[in-house]
């Protein structure tokens, strides 16, 4: 009995090793895919919608363009940068997964996707 305990137990462990370093693994990737994400908002992006809408908005004082076209190129860099800071977020959290990945029983990444 005593044996049979002591396997039982061991496959356990093994199962339990198994779902951390899933969870590890794909915390991992998911970050790594985010920093490029991040990179790429914080270094092309975002400049460019900015400058998009100082072009815009020069159009629209020379009336060369309408307010709705302003107002979508706002929307653009108002959506643009709901997205970067959604990336940054999930990077935290991905970071967090993979920190504390043998602290709980409750193993999975958490992601933002739905704000």
């Amino acid at each position: 009995e005593a044996e049979a305990l002591s396997g039982q137990a061991s496959l356990e462990t093994e199962a339990r090793t198994r779902r951390v370093l899933f969870v590890v693994e794909g915390a991992y990737a998911d970050a790594l895919a985010l920093e490029e994400q991040i990179t790429l908002f914080r270094d092309s992006l975002i400049r460019e919608v900015e400058e998009s809408l100082k072009a815009g908005l020069i159009n629209y004082q020379y009336g060369k363009s309408d307010a709705l076209g302003v107002l979508d190129i706002v929307r653009s860099l108002k959506e643009t940068r709901s997205e970067f800071l959604r990336a940054l977020l999930n990077h935290r959290l991905a970071l967090l997964d993979i920190a504390t990945a043998g602290d709980d029983e409750d193993l999975g990444s958490w992601s933002v996707d739905g704000i």
